[in-house]
């Protein structure tokens, strides 16, 4: 009999019915792939800072200057230091609101800018100051050759600051992008570019030292976004994401769009809204992902940049046996302590994401892969008499601790539901054996699996095989 290869750790495909999948993944929740093919779980969170009283965290950024986190929370600012205390520096913000943030300068000296649809405001960590004459709506900011610029939501215009001084702004301080009539959802910076995201176009100006900004020429892209907090910019790949006026996930690099949704474009287009959409970067242990959550959906899906593979992360409800959204509301990395703080998106919690934390804040992350109808590149029947597979195990600290378990179950040819579970040990302490067979035998077609893995402890699972034998009928 040959042993042959199954794909447990297959891409996601979501744009088609799962009758058709055989290399493909129905679903992928709560874990991703490594480099090597192998399914883990996502990092789990542990509480870094409580901010009293506040709820959901819109807004996260590492000031390296001070050495401080700054928070918004129901537009009130405040100030966590390394070791998770908070202090408040004042309100002004709206009270709902994705927050866009930028170091500026005032006379040499560093401010944190910031804006979430009421105008900008700055702080020096002590105070927070609103900016009389910026845009009264601004939603984003951007710092370019010692000018604060900040968009004018609802028109095509962006204003910006007197040189070197971002408490400034003087009238006559603005441009149009002009390229198509559309608005200016978002402004930000990369590099020498300053990128005017709009609703049907995308514009790239720079500073010439005297107007001081003009569009380059040819510096024009036909593409829209239909979320100005899709918006990210991926250092590692050198590209801009954002979700397109399509509600397509677009990639783009040297300024030339490619569309990367087509696993997951059915999935974007059911949603009610995608307007909603808040993504964050999330890097932890030398990986990257790309994070959209929808409120209005309860849905977070993801984008694995590294692997080209979607995902769906979330909290799992075990009252109503589905899945919410992700917690992690906004995020923000501390390079000085090697921190990725994440904020709660029902609380006024802070996290520090870790790949070796197992649960979120004390609840279960339950990872779960659902496979295709698996059938080895034949409609003929198979006969199967064993899987095997690697499995982390040994993970418990002494032989009296209980060991954890992945549960598996199946189902054949799409025929009734998936049987019972059948729980695979991951080994109390010293049980470290990582080779392991199911003998499940039976005759198929196509053969769905359905893996979960919610205890406390890591899960890596991979190198999936089938002893099995294909009948000639």
């Amino acid at each position: 009999m040959p042993v042959l290869p199954v794909p447990f750790s297959a891409r996601t495909n979501k744009n088609v019915d799962e009758i058709e999948t055989s290399q493909n993944s129905v679903d992928v929740i709560d874990c991703f792939f490594d480099e090597l093919g192998f399914i883990n779980r996502r990092p789990g969170l542990e509480v870094f800072a409580t901010i009293v009283g506040a709820g959901r965290i819109d807004g996260l950024y590492y000031w390296q200057d001070r050495s401080v986190t700054i928070c918004v929370s129901g537009g009130v600012v405040y100030s966590v230091d390394e070791f998770g205390n908070s202090t408040t520096i004042g309100s002004g913000l709206l009270a709902d609101g994705k927050v866009s943030f930028t170091p500026a300068l005032i006379s040499g000296a560093q401010v944190l800018a910031m804006a979430n649809g009421n105008g900008v405001f700055t702080t020096d960590n002590s105070t927070l100051s609103a900016q009389t004459g910026s845009p009264s709506d601004a939603t984003h900011v951007a710092f370019l050759d010692r000018y604060l610029i900040a968009n004018d939501p609802g028109t095509g215009q962006f204003f910006y600051s007197t040189l070197n001084d971002p408490t400034d702004w003087p009238a006559l301080n603005f441009a149009e992008a002009e390229r198509k009539p559309d608005n200016i959802s978002a402004v930000h910076v990369q590099g020498r570019d300053l990128v005017l995201f709009g609703t049907r176009s995308i514009e790239f100006y720079y500073d010439d030292g005297v107007s001081p900004f003009i569009r380059f020429e040819g510096g024009e892209v036909e593409s829209g976004v239909s979320a100005a907090n899709s918006i990210q910019f991926v250092s590692e790949v050198n590209s801009w994401f954002y979700l397109n006026e399509n509600r397509h996930l677009i990639q783009m690099q040297n300024r030339t769009p490619q569309k990367i949704s087509n696993p997951y474009d059915d999935e974007l287009q059911d949603l009610s809204t995608v307007s909603d959409c808040v993504s964050n970067v999330i890097r932890v242990g030398g990986r990257g992902w790309y994070v959209m959550n929808f409120r209005t959906a309860n849905v977070t899906f993801v984008y694995d940049y590294q692997t080209q593979s979607w995902y769906k992360w979330g909290k799992w409800d075990s009252a109503s046996t589905s899945y919410d959204m992700f917690v992690g509301y906004t995020t923000s990395y501390n390079n000085d302590k090697n921190i990725h703080l994440v904020g709660d998106i029902n609380s006024g919690l802070i996290y520090s994401m870790k790949n070796t934390v197992y649960q979120d804040n004390g609840n279960e992350i339950r990872s779960n892969i659902r496979t295709g109808f698996i059938n080895h590149g034949t409609q003929n029947s198979k006969k199967s008499k064993r899987v095997q597979f690697r499995l982390k195990r040994g993970i418990a600290t002494d032989t009296s601790d209980t060991s954890g378990s992945v549960r598996v179950r199946f189902r054949t040819d799409n025929t009734g539901s998936f049987g019972n579970e059948l729980s695979i040990s991951t080994g109390i302490g010293g049980d470290s054996s990582f080779n392991k067979a199911i003998r499940i035998g039976g005759i198929y077609r196509g053969r769905q699996w359905d893996i979960v893995a919610s205890d406390n402890t890591p899960f890596i699972m991979g190198g999936f095989e089938e002893d099995v034998e294909v009948l000639d009928r």
